[in-house]
């Protein structure tokens, strides 16, 4: 994290630096007389303050919803997990395990190797059942009315559990997690344009189409260049505290049933010196 804080303070002192010579190379180019030194120089640094609070808020955003406000290479309205070890389906009345397996292109393939021949999983199924833990999730196809199975145009068949997450037809094993916020994405796009053109425009003093234009530069730059691998580290960092949180949450639940055994014997010990006590 002191890396990221780190990276975003270089960050501040380049643009400031990148709006000064800017300021003092383009306007008197643009207007044919030099701009007042000593105004731009808090000009500059006021308006890559501006520039560096949005980028916070990006990288603030990103942090806590890594899926949702990803750099524009990497952004998606879903996100995927690995494929899942073991699948059941129903067949005969009772649940049948089908295992993850590769085949002979390195693809992965569900099989069942229970009985003397192979079986692979069958296609579309009346649900699918996966283990989380020690919790069985069903997946199944949204109905019509009429009871037959809902298939959207361009898509395979659809399998949704209680939270929204669904299997796809030929995707088998792999669950899709609907991350939203594909508006709220390009708002946020919009207003990092935005930031850019306010920032020299009103800031710097530039003319709008002056200020239009170098906004339309300096936008493509971050998001070509800058943006990816900065939100790539914000991912990383993301991931770790991920990680290190359901080990604190187990650390926390046995240091509670410590307490609580603890509790119980002392609650024990009290009982039997009170019984000691009267029956003396």
């Amino acid at each position: 994290m002191l890396a990221l804080i780190f990276i975003l303070f270089l960050f501040f002192l380049a643009v400031a630096v990148l709006f000064l010579g800017a300021t003092l190379t383009l306007k008197g180019y643009f207007d044919e007389t030099p701009p007042d030194l000593k105004e731009t120089a808090w000009r500059a640094p006021a308006a890559a303050l501006a520039v560096t609070l949005f980028v916070i808020l990006w990288v603030r955003l990103a942090y806590a919803s890594p899926d949702r406000y990803d750099s524009l290479f990497d952004f998606s309205t879903s996100r995927q997990s690995p494929p899942v070890k073991s699948i059941w389906i129903i067949e005969d009345g009772g649940k049948v395990e089908y295992r993850l397996e590769k085949d002979a292109n390195n693809r992965p393939i569900y099989r069942n190797r229970e009985t003397d021949r192979i079986r692979e999983l069958p296609r579309k199924p009346d649900k699918f059942i996966i283990r989380e833990g020690d919790r069985e999730v069903v997946f199944q196809p949204k109905k019509d009315a009429k009871g037959k199975p809902i298939i959207r145009t361009g898509e395979g068949l659809r399998y949704y559990d209680e939270q929204g997450r669904y299997m796809e037809e030929g995707y088998e094993g792999i669950i899709f997690t609907s991350t939203g916020g594909g508006f709220v994405y390009f708002l946020l796009n919009v207003s990092h344009f935005v930031v850019w053109f306010l920032a020299i425009w009103l800031l710097l003093r530039f003319t709008w189409a002056q200020a239009l234009l170098l906004a339309l530069i300096a936008w493509l730059s971050m998001t070509l260049i800058v943006m990816r691998p900065l939100l790539q580290r914000v991912r990383t960092l993301s991931e770790e505290r991920a990680r290190s949180q359901p080990q604190t949450r187990l650390e926390i639940k046995e240091a509670a049933g410590w307490r609580e055994a603890r509790g119980q014997e002392e609650g024990k010990r009290s009982l039997s010196e009170s019984q000691r006590w009267w029956g003396s």
